[in-house]
C-alpha cells in the first residue's frame, strides 16, 4: 500500500471519528442534563453551545475528510481542530481541571459508559488525529520540496 492510500484511509477513520463525536455532541446538546447549562472552565460558555458549534464544526470537517480528493486540506484543518483540542486540554491542566473532559455530554450516561472511559478515549482521539495530520503534511510538505529544484550556486 502506498503512503498516499495510506493517508486516505487514515482520513476516512479520522472523518468517521469526527462524525461519531460530532453527531454525540449536536445529539447531546439537546438532552436535558445539567451540565449543559454549566459554563465550561476554559471558555466561558455554556456547555450547551460549544456542543452546538463543535458538533457542526466536526460533523463538517469529518464530511470532508470522507469526501474530499484533496490530502493538503484536509490535513491543515484537521491538524488545526487536533492543535486546538491539545491547546483546550492543555489549559485544562494549566487550570488544574480535575473531572473528566464532558466531551460527548449526556450521551456517555445514556450509553452507561463511565466518564473517565471516554475522557480517556478522546485523548487517544486526539492524538490520533495529531499524529496522522502532521504527519500528512510532514509527508506533503517533503513531496512538495522532492519537486522543487535547488537554486544553482553562484560563485
Amino acid at each position: 500500500m502506498t503512503l498516499s492510500k495510506l493517508f486516505r484511509v487514515f482520513f476516512i477513520s479520522a472523518g468517521v471519528l469526527l462524525l461519531v463525536t460530532g453527531v454525540a455532541k449536536a445529539v447531546s446538546s439537546f438532552g436535558s442534563a445539567r451540565i449543559l447549562n454549566t459554563p465550561d472552565p476554559i471558555i466561558p460558555v455554556n456547555y450547551k453551545y460549544i456542543f452546538w458549534i463543535l458538533g457542526a464544526m466536526e460533523i463538517c470537517l469529518g464530511l470532508f475528510c470522507i469526501s474530499g480528493k484533496k490530502l493538503l486540506p484536509k490535513s491543515i484543518l484537521l491538524a488545526w481542530l487536533a492543535t486546538s483540542f491539545m491547546i483546550y486540554r492543555a489549559c485544562l491542566i494549566w487550570i488544574h481541571y480535575q473531572k473528566p473532559c464532558p466531551c460527548l455530554g449526556s450521551l456517555t450516561e445514556a450509553l452507561h459508559v463511565s466518564p473517565e472511559v471516554v475522557n480517556a478515549a478522546m485523548k487517544c482521539v486526539m492524538v490520533y488525529l495529531l499524529v496522522g495530520s502532521y504527519t500528512a503534511l510532514f509527508w506533503l510538505w517533503q513531496q512538495h520540496t522532492s519537486k522543487v529544484p535547488f537554486p544553482p550556486c553562484v560563485d
